[in-house]
């Protein structure tokens, strides 16, 4: 009873000054994470290498951040959010002083190797420790508008920094490059000193003293009084659970086709098709995934799952319009980016909530290598979708991308019919099933 009051009144609690912390912390996690995986398609402009080369540095990022996503998972469920963060921060040190010191492409493939790796182990621990750290009545929007840094700030950022680049050298864009995560490492070491250690993850890993030691610390003691026996049971019943894995199937070719769907078009189709424009293609790319995440505000009064149901099927139509204007879009690039922003713009809104959802649906004891199963798979099947679209045509690329965002919006589709509803200031005991 005593951790169902703990847990209950940290979620029933106004937002604070170590949640704005909170925020300030994964918002630049999740930042540096979407610049570092946008880097990777601008490194192939760094050296001239043949195509197939150039797909080895986009498969490249994807490889590794499957394999920080998979070591970081796991041990976060074991050690802590908090404490696997030394990891992550330790591996963007190295990695951002090799980059800036990389004076040929190998090196920049083992820079950029780290820094991935680092970065998928990051959003793999935001995901999960945001769950469980921010307050029911502003959970969703600020996961949600966290994405926004990650799919939205970051692009925008990586194409201004292209644009520079242009008026300089490729040497100083790797340079701004590599300054930038540095200078985010320091600011995220600072933040993170403030902040305690998942409260949720110490109950559910049997450290209660310690648990309630960092509640006093660093919410002064809001638990509440009022907090009764009924009270608990009501906010912990839930009508409708899914076992674990049905979840994962259902989750997993929604994943997927948010994942091939945004990268073939976001990160591939600048560095295989037209490699003069990579900068415009991210900056308004990136202009609509802001514009769209900004949406997210409204992520504690929306249905998450008919969220994803509408989303995915008008990604899906815009992905035909995409098909069905190529002559036009090829010839005047204007027609081009007004769609890349319209579509942006809902596919960003599309990941903060599938993203948002791979880190709710899990219990506690098992939220950080769930929710790493759950990024892992897609990206594993994303690496033969990458391989294969670049053997394409320009056309038949574009039809294949349409046909993944039909699987995708399947998925979505199944989920609103089986699923249950984990958004609308859900408490995350009943989002996870616990």
């Amino acid at each position: 009873m005593e951790e169902d009051k703990l847990l209950i009144s940290l979620e029933e609690s106004k937002w604070s000054r170590v949640h704005t912390l909170y925020f300030i912390s994964f918002a630049i996690g999740l930042f540096i994470e979407g610049f570092i995986f946008t880097v990777t398609s601008y490194a192939t402009t760094w050296y001239v290498i043949p195509r197939s080369l150039q797909v080895l540095l986009l498969g490249w990022a994807f490889i590794w951040l499957i394999i920080g996503i998979s070591v970081i998972g796991p041990i976060s469920d074991k050690l802590g959010r908090k404490r696997t963060w030394i990891y992550t921060m330790t591996l963007y040190a190295i990695g951002g002083v090799i980059l800036f010191f990389s004076v040929n492409y190998v090196l920049v493939l083992i820079a950029l190797a780290i820094l991935v790796a680092s970065a998928g182990g990051e959003m793999n621990i935001i995901l999960t420790m945001a769950h469980e750290m921010f307050p029911r009545r502003h959970r969703s929007k600020s996961v949600m508008l966290l994405t926004d840094f990650n799919g939205g700030v970051a692009p925008v950022i990586a194409g201004i920094l292209g644009f520079i680049s242009i008026a300089t050298t490729i040497v100083f864009e790797r340079y701004l490059a590599a300054i930038t995560v540095l200078v985010g490492l320091v600011a995220l070491i600072i933040i993170r000193m403030k902040t305690p250690e998942s409260i949720r993850w110490l109950e559910k890993s049997g450290k209660h003293e310690q648990a309630v030691e960092e509640e006093k610390k660093y919410f002064k003691n809001q638990i509440d009084p009022a907090i009764t026996t009924q009270t608990i049971t009501k906010s912990s019943t839930n009508d409708k659970k899914l076992p674990i894995w049905a979840r994962l199937l259902i989750l997993i070719p929604i994943g997927w086709a948010n994942t091939a769907g945004y990268g073939l078009i976001t990160y591939t189709l600048g560095p295989l098709y037209f490699p003069k424009v990579i900068a415009y293609i991210f900056l308004f790319a990136g202009i609509g995934s802001f514009a769209g995440g900004l949406l997210g505000i409204f992520g504690d009064i929306w249905s998450r799952k008919k969220l994803i149901f509408g989303t995915y099927w008008i990604v899906t139509l815009i992905s035909v319009i995409i098909f069905t204007t190529l002559k036009l879009w090829t010839t005047s690039l204007i027609i081009f980016w007004i769609i890349l922003i319209a579509m942006n713009a809902v596919e960003q809104l599309s990941y903060a909530t599938i993203e948002t959802m791979k880190g709710e649906v899990w219990p506690t004891n098992m939220r950080g290598s769930l929710t790493a199963l759950a990024r892992i798979l897609p990206l594993l099947l994303y690496l033969p979708v990458l391989y294969f679209a670049s053997l394409l045509p320009l056309n038949q690329y574009i039809i294949f991308n349409i046909i993944i965002w039909v699987i995708g919006s399947v998925g979505a589709t199944a989920w609103l019919i089986w699923g249950y509803e984990t958004g609308k200031g859900v408490s995350i005991k009943i989002a996870s099933g616990e």
